[in-house]
């Protein structure tokens, strides 16, 4: 599993470095770390950028950007792929989202799960979506002496998809990813908790069923990422032809990420 980085403001900042990957090889700490976003970061957190951040990959819309923008340090290359061209209920996080929305998914579990797998299913499905995922994943075919970084609002749905492509072109197990995912629950406990409240209070009150539903569509649950596996498997046959026909990554391309950000835990 991804190591949480020991930061004052950022509670979901992790290294992927340590996980292993294919033939028994672990990836190379230092290099790839996933957040959520990092306009809350201090001080002493942007201190840590400086020193160990070489690009950061902001995956949020142009006004979630704007509204919340993240700090500029000099020496780091900043490369904005909004993942979505839209508002995407619940996922973009921008002051002017549909507020009805939260109401209405407090009212249906149902609904809150299907909102959200609808919305993982378009990372593969979208070919905008493929488009910034795939300048991603090229933006990472290059030796660099420090860490990208990536990140959305929270860190679990437009970088958490981001973590699972890395994931998978190093050969991590699919069960090791899915830890990997949920372990996003115990990082944004508070921030969900905060959004339940901010959801109740402009709703004028809600029941505990109601916060329960609220809670879940905010956390990172197996049934999302499953979403978009049996959506690889329906439209591709499987994720290597999905990376291959998908986002242009064949098996070249594949040794060569496995090369860069793969060590021997032997030689290491």
């Amino acid at each position: 599993m991804s190591t949480k980085l020991d930061l004052e403001g950022l509670n979901n900042t992790r290294d992927l470095g340590g996980m292993k990957g294919y033939g028994g090889k672990r990836i190379v700490p230092g290099k790839l770390i996933r957040s959520g976003n990092l306009y809350e970061a201090t001080d002493r957190d942007m201190g840590f950028l400086r020193s160990g951040v070489e690009m950061i990959v902001d995956f949020r819309s142009a006004r979630e950007q704007t509204e919340r923008p993240d700090p500029v340090l000099e020496g780091i290359d900043y490369l904005s792929l909004p993942v979505f061209e839209e508002r995407a209920k619940g996922v973009t996080r921008d002051q002017g989202s549909d507020r009805d929305f939260f109401s209405l998914i407090a009212e249906d579990r149902e609904m809150a799960e299907r909102s959200m797998t609808d919305t993982y299913v378009r990372f593969v499905t979208s070919e905008h979506c493929l488009g910034q995922y795939k300048r991603f994943l090229e933006a990472l075919l290059c030796r660099r002496e420090k860490a990208v970084l990536w990140h959305c609002t929270a860190g679990k749905d437009r970088a958490g998809f981001a973590s699972v492509l890395v994931q998978e072109i190093l050969g991590v197990s699919r069960e090791d990813i899915m830890e990997d995912y949920l372990q996003t629950n115990k990082n944004i406990a508070g921030e969900v908790e905060r959004l339940v409240r901010m959801a109740s209070a402009k709703a004028g009150g809600m029941d505990k069923t109601a916060e329960d539903s609220l809670r879940y569509f905010f956390g990172a649950h197996e049934e999302f990422l499953n979403a978009v596996y049996d959506e690889i498997l329906r439209r591709y046959g499987g994720t290597d032809s999905f990376l291959r026909e998908g986002l242009g990554i064949g098996e070249e391309k594949v040794e060569e990420y496995r090369r860069i950000y793969l060590e021997d835990p032997s030689e290491a």
